[in-house]
């Protein structure tokens, strides 16, 4: 059985008058090798993955043998808004990385393994300001100082 494995990050920006805009309202930045990504909106980073040790992927998957990272690109498409890429990873499989803008402005992340067989969980690295943390994947706590409306 194929199982797809599918994190996603989206975010709501909404323009002057509270109208929701359509098409992407960001503007995307990764470096290949480690995999890691940032997300702009004007000059805020909004999203930026953190690399703690330069030798690992900030996506990450975890398998009973620990965890597994993304190592040597084998395929990199990317634009200002969008990514498809293809990766080796630590324990041999095949990931397929893939960022798309959303209508309402935002962006979805979706990772899909092969074999899929035998990950039991998927996880991001993110930076956060001080005091900050999020609940679920990269959902910030409301209140937060970003300056991003909700």
């Amino acid at each position: 059985m194929k199982r797809e494995v599918v994190a996603a990050v989206m975010f709501l920006l909404l323009v002057v008058g509270g109208c929701a805009r359509k098409g992407p309202v960001y503007k995307l930045q990764v470096t290949q090798k480690p995999f890691a990504y940032s997300v702009l909106v004007g000059d805020k980073t909004v999203v930026q993955e953190s690399v703690p040790d330069s030798a690992q992927s900030a996506l990450f998957f975890e398998t009973e043998a620990g965890r597994q990272y993304l190592t040597e690109p084998v395929r990199f498409d990317q634009d200002d808004t969008r990514l498809e890429a293809e990766y080796k990873t630590t324990d041999g499989r095949k990931a397929l990385v893939k960022i798309e803008p959303q209508e309402h402005g935002g962006f979805q992340l979706s990772l899909r393994f092969e074999p899929a067989e035998g990950i039991l969980g998927v996880g991001e690295v993110l930076k956060a300001a001080p005091g900050e943390h999020f609940h679920g994947l990269t959902e910030r706590a409301v209140g937060n100082d970003d300056h991003l409306p909700r």
